[in-house]
Formats: structure tokens, sequence, C-alpha cells
């Protein structure tokens, strides 16, 4: 017992000064690391307001800080036309400093004269409304954006090392006065690209898709254009932004970019055999082969058959800019036959002109052939024929930089104007087809999307058949249904999903679809709806996208038997 107290105080001893000493640290660093706070103030009271609507940072870790930010204040002073506003004292009180500002006259604008023989006038008359011969006067507050808009014009033209400030800035009784003066250099015109990681980039893409062709005026504006560019191909990556190196006799423009896997693949093929035991396919098939030969083409097959009723073949192949021109020409061949009824085969030539990465203009020719597979569906509504439509697409789209393979905003319109013929009866008519479709990606947070697609079609015609009608249902138009089970010859979609972000490209998302139809064969109107939940999951290999829906009529009330459920693997290689 008499050990265990003596060893106490011994050790009390030696410990009690380091807790003074750590005591007095944590004391010490408390009181230097309470934040400082700024206020300001004016001795008169209408300068009061003004300083009020000043939007300035209060709390401040050290001095040396909260005098930057005084510094900041008087320069939005001088912005707002307070050229004379100075600070008249600063009351320090603990860790409150008050700043008194004296606020002086305020000059409302500003009268900038220029040499008219050594600055080209149309570089201003775009920017200033009311130029005169060698002045214009303009608000205090609109000189940097004043200036800097005259700079854009200068580097625009390829004037990139451009200097323009104010010079002779002289104060009188009701105005200020100023001189622009503008160091000009040589223009300048890009010598030479050079692409980084991916020697075999497409040539045309470079030209006319990021916009960059040596022996052009090189801008900074083109640098940032063909970064959003690049952003917006799936078969390319960015690895870096792009880089400029001036030499006294040369600019070259360095990208910085690899190429990725774009190609998808989707399917699953099953065996059955019916009442006759003759063996059929059933299942689905998409592929896409994206820039597979360094071209950025597109090849696309998709195969469809549920092993009785409907089938459905489409191949698409793409070649942009052939003939080195901004054409890209797309040939599009479809089959599609419903179980004995009628069998469609469509052909369709697009030629596209490229106005930007985001714009195309087409021109379109399709034709289509229906045969009746059995001369017995007088019923259905059947009939044979040939038609021929020629027409025009618009489509612009803007990419989302953070979301791969989706797009923030997207407007396609398609007409078509032609004639079908009926084989049977030899006979002619006049019809028009009309597409409206877009999309618009709304980033409410990093957690949180909201998607809104809205689909319309129409067939304009004296008469109708069924097998022309346009067919809706299933994933891509209006989910519940069943793939192209419904025949309409007028629709309008409107879908909706929230979409919850778990990571990059993996979200959960809501089902809400909405359609109104007509189908003037039957003379009737229907309203379509479809709920449900989904799930999409990013992998290494590719996406898998697990869905759930069930849709109902306006006539039949929701039944869980008649519920769609999907899964879908998207492998990238």
């Amino acid at each position: 017992m008499y050990f265990n107290l003596y060893f106490y105080n011994q050790l009390r001893k030696k410990i009690t000064p380091y807790i003074y000493i750590l005591l007095f640290l944590f004391s010490y660093q408390y009181f230097y690391s309470q934040n400082l706070t700024l206020t300001i103030t004016s001795e008169e009271s209408n300068n009061i307001e003004i300083l009020n609507g000043i939007n300035f940072q209060e709390s401040h870790k050290n001095e040396k800080s909260l005098y930057n930010e005084l510094d900041s204040i008087t320069k939005k002073l001088h912005l707002i036309g307070f050229i004379n506003s100075h600070i008249d004292s600063i009351i320090k009180k603990d860790s409150i400093f008050n700043a008194k500002f004296n606020l002086g006259k305020n000059f409302e604008t500003i009268k900038i004269s220029f040499d008219k023989n050594s600055i080209d006038q149309n570089y201003l008359k775009k920017i200033i409304p009311n130029l005169t011969e060698d002045s214009f006067t303009i608000k205090i507050y609109d000189v940097p954006k004043t200036l800097n808009a005259i700079l854009n014009e200068f580097e625009k033209s390829g004037n990139s090392f451009t200097e323009i400030f104010l010079d002779n800035i002289l104060k009188n009784k009701n105005e200020i006065t100023a001189q622009l003066k503008i160091k000009n250099t040589a223009s300048r015109n890009i010598d030479k690209i050079i692409v980084n990681g991916y020697n075999n980039f497409s040539k045309p893409y470079l030209k006319y898709y990021l916009n960059l062709k040596t022996g052009t005026v090189f801008n900074k504006s083109k640098l940032i254009i063909a970064s959003e560019a690049i952003q917006s191909l799936t078969f390319i990556n960015e690895i870096k932004p792009p880089e400029v190196l001036f030499t006294n006799d040369s600019t070259t423009i360095y990208l910085y970019i690899n190429k990725v896997k774009s190609n998808k693949f989707d399917g699953l093929i099953g065996f059955s055999s019916d009442s006759e035991s003759k063996l059929k396919f059933n299942g689905y098939l998409d592929l896409l082969l994206n820039n597979a030969f360094n071209k950025g083409e597109i090849l696309s097959l998709n195969w469809k058959s549920n092993g009785q009723d409907r089938k459905h073949f489409n191949l698409e192949i793409e070649t942009p800019y052939i003939f080195n021109t901004r054409i890209t020409p797309k040939g599009t061949f479809n089959i599609f036959k419903q179980d004995s009824t009628f069998l469609n085969i469509k052909a369709e030539i697009d030629l596209s002109y490229i106005l930007s990465p985001k714009s195309r203009i087409t021109a379109k020719y399709l034709t289509e052939k229906s045969n009746d597979l059995n001369n017995e569906n007088t019923n259905d509504n059947i009939n044979e024929y040939r038609n021929h439509f020629f027409g025009l697409s618009f489509t612009y789209k803007k990419s989302d930089k953070l979301k791969p393979y989706q797009n923030k905003f997207y407007f396609s319109f398609n007409s078509l104007f032609g004639n079908r013929n009926l084989t049977n009866e030899n006979t002619q008519e006049k019809q028009q087809k009309y597409e409206l479709i877009t999309s618009y990606l709304w980033s409410l947070n990093q957690k949180n999307d909201i998607f809104i697609q809205s689909t319309s079609q129409l067939l304009n015609s004296n008469n109708y058949y069924t097998n022309e009608l346009f067919r809706i249902g299933g994933a891509n138009s209006i989910r519940g249904f069943n793939e192209e089970s419904i025949f309409s010859s007028s629709n309008s979609i409107l879908n909706i999903e929230y979409r919850y972000n778990l990571a990059q490209l993996s979200y959960l998302y809501s089902i809400t679809d909405f359609a109104i139809l007509q189908n003037n064969i039957i003379k009737e109107n229907n309203k379509l709806f479809g709920f449900g939940i989904g799930y999409v999951y990013n992998t290494k290999a590719g996406l898998i996208d697990i869905s759930y829906a069930i849709g109902k009529t306006s006539d039949i009330p929701f039944n869980f038997d008649n519920s769609r459920f999907h899964i879908k693997l998207i492998q990238f290689f």
C-alpha cells in the first residue's frame, strides 16, 4: 500500500507540468484560431444602403484575408461608379474589424475615346450601339464586360495576343473620360494538329465534327468547341483538354484522346416447336458496331421474335463524311411479320448534311411493300400495297458531359410526302407522315434526375389499312405492353422517369408512361397508361437494365397478370 501511494505521488509530480503546458497550448490555439469578423459602414446614411447591397465575406481566418476582402469591396464600389471611394478608418475591437467607407461622388457613365485610324470600327460596331466617329459612352459597370467583348472579337479573327486597356483616365466635375488603347498582334492560323493517344482518329471527324482545319484562323473558342465535341462522341475519350503551342512562326494544336469500347451486344436466342413439331426460333439480338474501322461508321442489327405472332428484323448502316465532305449517308432495311396476316418490307435511304456536332438536316427516301399472307383477312382490313415517300428531317441533340450515352436535350422532326399504290386494285392515294420526338434530362442535383420524353406520330390519308399503321408498345414507346402490339394512325406518348443516381451510369428509376392514340380504321380513340420501376447497373463489361411495368387502357383496369418484366444486358466490346 505504501509503495502504491509513493509511486502515485512521484508520477503526479512528473506529469503535472506537462498538463499545464498542454492546457496553455490549447488555450493559445483556441485564442488564435478565432475567426475575425468584418463589418462595413459609412458616416452618410444614404451610403449605408449602398454598402448593404455589396456582397462580401464577413468571417476570416486571418488579417491578410480580411484586408484582401476590403480591397475587393473597394473594386466593387469602383465598378458601380464610386470612383473616389476609399476607407477612412478601420476600428478594431477584439476580433471585430469595422471599416468606415467614404464613397464620394457617384459617376454613372464613362466616355471612352479611340483613335479611328488605328482601330477597325467594325469590331466596335458589333458591341457598342451608340458608337460615334471617335468615341462611345457606356455605364461604369459595363466597362469590364465591354472590354472583354472587344477582346473576344479580336480573338475570333486570330489575334490571340491582343491587349486592350483604358489609359488617361480623367475625372471631371460631371463625367469620367478615358482613352481606349489596343496593342494588336498579327493574326494566327492553325499550322498543325497533333492527336496524341489515337493516331487513327478519322481526319474528316477532325475537320468537320471538331471543326479543326489547318490553314484556318485560330482562336481559343475553337479549343472549347472541340473539347465539347469530343465529349459528345461515344467511341473516344478525352484524356485532358486540348492545348495550343505558339512559336514565332507556327501554331500547333494538341488533342489528347483515346479510343474506347463502344460496340454493343445484347441477345438471347431460344428454340421451341409448334403443334406440327416444326422448330422455331425466339428471342432477340441487338448488335451495334461503332467506329470498328476508325471512320466513325455505324452498323446496327436488330432482330426480335416471340416465337409466335411477331418477327422483326432491322439493319442500319451509316458512313459519315463520305468523299471528305459533310454529307453522311445511311441505309436502313426493315422486315416486319405479323403472324400469318401480313409481311412488310421497308427500305430507307438518308442523306444527312452535318451542320455541327449538335445538328443535322436530312433528305429522306422511303419505300415499303406489304404482302397479305392470308387472302381471307378482309375483316382485319389488310391490303397489299407499295408506297414511296420523300421528305426532310432535322435533328438537334446536346450531350451530357457527366452521363455518356445520354442526351441532355434531343429534338427530331420528320416529314414525309408520297403515294400509296394498292397492288390488287391498281389505285394510288397521296399520304403524309409526320414524327416529332423531344426529350430532356433535367438534373436536380448530383443524385436526382428527371427524364422527360415526348413522341408524336401522324399518318394522314383518306383511307387506312391495318398493315400500314404505326405500331407502338414495349420498352421503346409505352411500357407495360407487348412490343409493337398496338396499331394507331396517330399517337402521342409521354414518358417520365425519376432517376436516383447510385453511381456513374447506375440508377434506380420510376416508370410513368401516358399515351393518347387514334385508330381511324375502327374510329376509336384510346388512352394508355404504364407504371413501374427499373434499375440500371453499370459494370465493367456493360450495362444491366432490369424493369417491371404494368399497363392499362382507359377501358380496362390494372391487372397484375398482364405486367411485363424485362432484363436487358448490354455488353461493350
